[in-house]
């Protein structure tokens, strides 16, 4: 299937699974489509099924944004203490499309849990509550992370953890959108018949053969090395870069963090840049972000050449361009677009050594990959695709098993791969004459309507690089905080209403921009208003695991407590606290 035949399907409102071998162009179909949501004002849920993934296309993970968290399994007390959650019931009675990248690497129990809570929320028993779901990903790839113990014989077959494999995928029934062009190795033939041999199993000994001869015993260091282990990769970068120069003059970069608390622990966490970096020249380094003016892109490699005045890098990649290097921003959005976190750095981590897990989205001119130590199925299939060119691979060590792929994933990609022949069979007839043309127009014309969207494309607001300063709405009422004033009169001196600010304090709170120690003053003036009794059976009511409104039932009617929804929403915050 082309990118075309993909977003025309897409743009229909069809759920579907956009997949293809490496380096055909999957996030670039995804993020056109993303586009194409957002210029008809229908605000995609985007999100992966890892960190590192989600910073990839700007978004967060599945298990963040659906509220399954850590949860393994949703039993009747979970299930119960989500459905009382007013933001999440929000999320997912307005969300229209859910996107979900890197769907090899989620569990299929964890989307069976996703279903339930779509259903449950949208109080709709059709697949995921009836929106559309876009899966994107390659199931040759990595498998879903899974904690095991004792030994891999006792466990059951790797391919039943696919999201494939789970009940709400075969009731979705997704229409598969198998992109076939290849666009990453277009200039070396020979990894591409070598990656769709390692796919479909054909000729293993050969390629093993093939890459060994490609197998040295010295390394070089311009080049990146690819390992299947961590503790490999802080050992080399560490090493490298302390053999590097000492009368070289040194510089530190620490990550510039803003927003709330937790949040910006979640960035730092799947951002690939580090949170401090000292660079010399001579540094090896690699890109982890696209630059938005295309000098580079997430997988450029090059040396820190030299420093400009503002003692920022200047980098020589490795196909001779230099540039200078400024701070990138990564965020943190939720559903409604709203950033709640932002962090700054050097878009920059040490490029002697990384590990495959961390290469995966990436595109290398060249590497130096061990896989030695490889484990699990699909690492050797990700580390060998990473790169443009065979000729470029320069294998440090490989045992007999990393090009092991799971023959449940094998056989699937071939039912893949014929359904999605039919639907670019089916796609055709659209395209037999102009009144066909104008259906698929009308049909879909109908998914924006449905969706709530503009049947007119407007253009998307440029993205501005340098933002003029403004001071956060919350930090104005935290300013106020600090003066001791309480929400009704910070609301007057702000012209905006209580609750307003409530949801200020709620959010500063949250962020752990405020203790309990800078809210005593506002519970003590709203617990003036009751006896002790009554204060000790609302604390009680707030802790129980119900919603606001139940809560507040429960007070002024069974209990005859009067008391209104800012100051329950106030005191709640004790009981979080």
């Amino acid at each position: 299937m082309t990118q075309k035949e993909a977003l025309d399907i897409m743009k229909m409102g069809h759920s579907v699974f956009l997949t293809g071998a490496a380096g055909t162009g999957k996030t670039f179909v995804l993020n056109k489509y993303i586009e194409y949501l957002k210029s008809h004002s229908i605000p995609p849920a985007i999100t992966a099924s890892t960190g590192i993934a989600a910073t990839h296309i700007g978004g967060q993970t599945i298990h963040s944004w659906s509220g399954i968290g850590v949860y393994e399994k949703l039993d009747k007390y979970t299930l119960d203490k989500l459905e009382q959650n007013e933001k999440l019931y929000k999320r997912y009675a307005n969300v229209k499309v859910l996107i979900i990248d890197e769907i090899s690497m989620l569990h299929a129990n964890r989307l069976d849990m996703i279903n339930t809570l779509f259903k449950t929320f949208r109080k709709n028993d059709l697949p995921f509550g009836g929106i559309q779901i876009v899966f994107c990903g390659d199931f040759f790839q990595l498998p879903p992370v899974v904690k095991r113990y004792g030994k891999m014989e006792d466990y059951p077959d790797e391919d039943q953890e696919f999201a494939y494999n789970s009940l709400a995928w075969k009731e979705l029934n997704p229409i598969i959108c198998y992109l076939e062009e290849n666009y990453r190795q277009k200039e070396g033939e020979t990894l591409t018949k070598i990656l769709n041999d390692i796919r479909f199993e054909r000729d293993t000994n050969k390629i093993l053969q093939k890459l060994n001869k490609n197998l040295s015993s010295q390394t070089k260091t311009e080049t990146l090395k690819l390992y299947t282990h961590n503790i490999d990769v802080d050992t080399i970068n560490l090493e490298k870069y302390c053999d590097l120069k000492i009368d070289s003059p040194e510089f530190s970069y620490e990550v510039i963090c803003n927003g709330k608390k937790n949040f910006v622990e979640i960035l730092k966490a799947n951002c690939l840049a580090p949170e401090s970096i000292n660079l010399k020249k001579g540094a090896k380094v690699i890109f982890v972000k696209n630059d938005k003016n295309r000098e580079y892109q997430n997988g450029t490699l090059g040396e820190i050449i030299d420093f400009d005045v503002s003692n920022m890098p200047i980098v020589k990649t490795f196909d001779g361009k230099k540039i200078s290097v400024s701070r990138e921003n990564w965020q943190y959005v939720n559903d409604d677009g709203k950033v709640l976190a932002e962090i700054s750095q050097l878009p920059l981590r040490y490029a002697w050594a990384i590990t495959v897990h961390k290469s995966q989205g990436m595109t290398l001119d060249a590497a130096e990959i061990d896989l030695s130590k490889a484990f699990g199925t699909g690492m050797g299939y990700v580390a060998l695709s990473r790169v443009r060119k065979f000729e470029n691979i320069c294998l440090l060590g490989i045992h007999d098993k990393a090009l092991k792929i799971n023959p449940g994933v094998t056989k699937q990609d071939k039912v893949f791969r014929a359904r999605s022949e039919k639907a670019s069979q089916a796609l055709e007839k659209y395209f037999s004459s102009k009144e066909m043309e104008n259906k698929l127009k009308r049909l879909q014309e109908d998914f924006i309507l449905a969706s709530d969207g503009d049947l007119v494309p407007h253009e998307l607001e440029k993205e501005t690089f340098e933002k003029p300063v403004k001071t956060k709405t919350t930090l104005v009422t935290l300013d106020f905080l600090k003066e001791k004033l309480l929400p009704k009169e910070i609301a007057k001196k702000r012209s905006l209403k209580t609750n307003t600010i409530i949801s200020h304090i709620e959010e500063l709170f949250e962020g752990r921009e405020i203790e309990e120690k800078d809210l005593k003053y506002i519970w003590k003036e709203i617990e003036k208003k009751y006896t002790n009794i009554q204060l000790k059976a609302i604390k009680k009511v707030l802790a129980e695991d119900s919603g606001l409104k139940t809560k507040f039932d429960k007070l002024n009617k069974d209990l005859k407590i009067k008391i209104d929804y800012d100051s329950l929403k106030l005191l709640r915050l004790q009981i979080k606290n």
